[in-house]
């Protein structure tokens, strides 16, 4: 049971140092100006850096569920104030 607690706590922190290095050192010499069409927003990218534009969704559209890793970064999302709750974006 240690040895996998062990391995948890080296690997999210292995995952952390990635990520500052990508935001850090990579991401801000390589984001590029972005325009996003009708009907989608600006959002963080991976590991919050560069944007990138995800579509809007309504009431009842079929949303995907994400992670918590920081590195995925959903195509959609639902429309303010709705949340997505069973693959599916409701009040």
């Amino acid at each position: 049971m240690n040895f996998v607690i062990k391995f948890l706590v080296v690997f999210l922190a292995i995952y952390q140092v990635n990520c500052m290095y990508f935001c850090l050192y990579l991401c801000p010499n390589t984001c590029s100006s972005l325009t996003c069409e009708e009907n989608q927003i600006q959002i963080k990218g991976v590991c919050s850096c560069c944007p990138t534009c995800a579509t809007l969704l309504n009431e009842g559209d079929s949303c995907p569920t994400i992670s918590s890793n920081k590195r995925e970064v959903p195509e959609a999302v639902c429309t303010s104030p709705l949340q997505c709750v069973n693959n599916k974006c409701a009040k």
